[in-house]
Formats: C-alpha cells, sequence, structure tokens
C-alpha cells in the first residue's frame, strides 16, 4: 500500500530466515549522533551485526568469478564478453537486493538494460579507442533509471537511496566492461589474469572479518596478499614487469575487498542472491582501475 501524504515509510526489516540480520536500536543516527558514538564506542558502534559475518558464499562466488574471467580473456575477445555479459546479469539480478533497494524489479531491469547496451557497444567498437561508447551506453542506462523512479507505483519512498545505490550498480558495471579492451592486446589476458589473482587471494582477509582485533587490518592485510599474488602470477606468464605487477595486486585487492565491504551493514547482503552479486561486484570493479593502470603505467 502507498504511504499516504506526510506519511514517512518505514525502513525495509531483514528477511525473517536469517536471524542475524537484526540491525540492533541504533541503525539510522544522526550525524551528530554518529559522531559521539564513534568517540565513546569506537569506530563500530554504528555497524549492525551483520557487517561483522563471514560472507563465504562471496568468497566462492568471487573466487569463481576470477577463474573464469582469467580463462575467458585467454581464450579471446568473445568468450570474454559472453563471461563479462553473464556477471553483469548477475549484477543485475542481485545488486538491488545487496544493496536494500526500495524497488528491486524495476532496478534489476534498468542494470540489465545498462549491461547489455554496455556490452555490446563497447564489443562492437572494432579500433581504438574501444570504450569511446561506453559513456552513451551508460548515459542511456541513467536515462532508463529516471524513467524508472517517474513511473514507480509505490509512492517513491527513499527515492534518493534507490537512485544513489541503482547508480553505483550502473558504475560497477561499466567498470566492468573495461576488461574488454584489455583483451585485445599483447599482454591484455596476463594483466587480467594478474588482477584476477590479487582480487583471489586478497579473499583470504574476508575470512577474518569476524575478529574484533584484526578487522582493522584487513584491508591492509588483503593487499599485501594481492600485491604477492600478481607478482607471482607475473612471473608465470612472464608479463608485465615486476613493479606494475605489484602496484596492479595491491590495488585490484584493495578495490575488490572495499567493494565487498560497502554493502556489509545491509542486511540483504547476507542473503545469498546479495553475497553473489557482491562478489561478482567486486570483480568487476577492478576493472575500470586495471585499464588505468595499463594506460597510465604499463603502455
Amino acid at each position: 500500500m502507498s504511504p499516504h501524504r506526510g506519511e514517512v515509510p518505514d525502513p525495509p526489516k531483514a528477511p525473517e530466515s536469517v536471524q542475524v540480520m537484526d540491525t540492533g536500536a541504533q541503525p539510522f543516527l544522526t550525524r551528530a549522533e554518529r559522531r559521539r558514538a564513534r568517540e565513546v564506542h569506537g569506530a563500530d558502534a554504528e555497524l549492525p551485526p551483520v557487517a561483522h559475518l563471514p560472507r563465504y558464499l562471496s568468497l566462492i562466488a568471487t573466487v569463481a568469478g576470477v577463474i573464469f574471467v582469467a580463462v575467458s580473456a585467454a581464450a579471446g575477445p568473445i568468450i570474454l564478453l559472453l563471461a563479462l555479459l553473464l556477471g553483469s546479469l548477475i549484477i543485475a539480478w542481485g545488486w538491488p537486493r545487496a544493496a536494500g533497494l526500495p524497488s528491486p524489479k524495476g532496478s534489476s531491469a534498468v542494470l540489465a538494460i545498462a549491461s547489455l547496451l554496455l556490452m555490446g557497444l563497447v564489443a562492437a567498437a572494432e579500433t581504438d579507442p574501444r570504450l569511446r561508447w561506453a559513456s552513451a551506453a551508460l548515459a542511456l542506462g541513467l536515462v532508463a533509471m529516471f524513467i524508472h523512479q517517474l513511473t514507480r507505483r509505490d509512492g517513491r519512498p527513499r527515492l534518493t537511496e534507490s537512485v544513489m545505490g541503482t547508480s553505483l550498480g550502473l558504475v560497477i558495471i561499466a567498470s566492468g566492461a573495461a576488461y574488454l579492451p584489455l583483451v585485445h592486446l599483447t599482454i591484455g589476458p596476463q594483466l587480467i589474469a594478474g588482477a584476477m589473482a590479487a582480487i583471489a587471494a586478497g579473499c583470504a582477509a574476508d575470512l577474518l572479518v569476524g575478529m574484533p582485533a584484526v578487522r582493522p587490518w584487513l584491508l591492509p592485510m588483503s593487499m599485501v596478499l594481492g600485491g604477492i599474488a600478481s607478482v607471482l602470477a607475473s612471473l608465470v606468464v612472464s608479463a608485465p614487469a615486476l613493479p606494475p605487477a605489484a602496484l596492479i595486486g595491491v590495488s585490484a585487492a584493495a578495490l575488490s575487498h572495499v567493494t565487498r565491504r560497502l554493502l556489509a551493514p545491509e542486511a540483504g547482503s547476507y542473503s545469498s542472491q546479495g553475497q553473489i552479486a557482491t562478489g561478482i561486484a567486486s570483480i568487476a570493479m577492478v576493472g575500470s582501475l586495471l585499464w588505468a593502470i595499463n594506460a597510465l603505467v604499463v603502455r
């Protein structure tokens, strides 16, 4: 039922099937209250318990995804295109649930349309710059997002949250499309393999999220593991040089870890659908980073 004029709808509750998703007594604090809570109780004061639970399914999805992307990049542009399109559709399917968006079906439809546009237009570019139509596809995705908001029939509660969450999903899918130009380079598959090795190795740090003493060090830990894994991968495949490989490993592992942790306080991120989508999103988010490192450092 749509809320009456002047009424503020209640925030969505956690699924009843997962009891640990209780967001606690203070999930919606003001900024001043958050500052006071941090001063008294520390940095974790405003985070619900679900934020500190290991997400094993998300890690499995991440590791399976990096293997799939690395093998697809070695197999050629068409196989990589299909792999990335599949991953983007998985993100479109699960991202609204993971982010707790108020109109998940419409947001999924917007992300799916953007996935088809982005992958299709980037793959259609046969010469450099191969990402020249990506901005147009992303703009059309934004138009679709606003049309979806205008056509919502639920009174449009949490409109800003819906727009922000869907926009972030569009950014992640667009970043995943940046893997496609790399496969056409001589050492492109090797670059992708190094980044995938770093992401997979960095996942090990996520297993320790339930330990308060170690939690502040999870990001540096994932960066160290990612850097080592990328350097070892570069030695195995003979490219790139060790300094760029270390940079790729540290950066890719860090960004992937941050992406997985970003939605940890959301109840839906602990669901199976949310965990799978978050794991795949943590791979896609690295695409634009890898493209930038190649353009600025490797070349």
